[in-house]
């Protein structure tokens, strides 16, 4: 599964509704469709610190070095064509990730929207997969600054056919920001910053990741 990290930065396309004093709130109109697309890029910033929180911030990041960046295509495909569709039938919708062949798979409603399951497939073939009998919380809704909530997944990964092993990952998230943003691509307002930190019972690591979601555009 890709997910952030402290040392990338991901941003997202998603519509949302204003509150008062400029705060963004994320709603289900986050809910991808059908041929939405991104294209994304990731950087590995050493030593890199993801600034103060709180409200009306400014994260300069204009500095990082974008010579190294790598970009990849995000792409919402049809659940008819979509491998592995068969093993989540009451997916609503699949996350592509063309450049390593991954399929994610969600639910989503008014309240939430949840990972069921990651396929990774080469030539048409199932080579990993991860199923959740648990299915994972990507965000919930409504959300905004100063909003948190905890999770627990239970999942199954491994290769069809052959090894596999069962973990359960614990997650809390907290909306610890909302201001500005500058990158080296361009400067986004109105944005919310997610601090989600993860354990699994698999390797015991924990993992802090940082998400920046801007309010009205790509």
């Amino acid at each position: 599964m890709y997910s952030f990290r402290t040392f990338l930065l991901l941003f997202f396309c998603l519509s949302t509704s204003l509150i008062l004093f400029g705060q963004p709130v994320i709603d289900a109109g986050f809910i991808p469709a059908d041929g939405d697309k991104w294209e994304v890029e990731f950087l590995d910033a050493v030593n890199f610190s993801p600034g103060p929180d709180g409200a009306n911030q400014t994260w300069d990041f204009a500095n990082l070095d974008q010579d190294n960046a790598e970009s990849l295509s995000f792409e919402i495909v049809p659940l008819n064509s979509a491998i592995g569709s068969n093993l989540f039938p009451d997916a609503d919708f699949c996350w592509h990730l063309k450049e390593f062949g991954i399929y994610n798979y969600y639910q989503a409603n008014t309240d939430s929207m949840t990972l069921m399951g990651v396929v990774s497939a080469i030539n048409q073939n199932i080579n990993f997969l991860t199923t959740f009998s648990k299915p994972e919380d990507v965000i919930r809704f409504p959300i905004n600054y100063q909003d948190n909530y905890s999770y627990t997944s239970q999942f199954s990964s491994g290769i069809p056919g052959s090894i596999t092993f069962d973990g359960e990952r614990e997650g809390t998230v907290e909306v610890d920001g909302f201001g500005t943003l500058i990158t080296p691509f361009g400067t986004f307002e109105n944005v919310l910053r997610m601090v989600i930190v993860e354990k699994d019972n698999l390797s015991n690591i924990t993992d802090t990741q940082y998400a920046w979601i801007e309010a009205d555009n790509f």
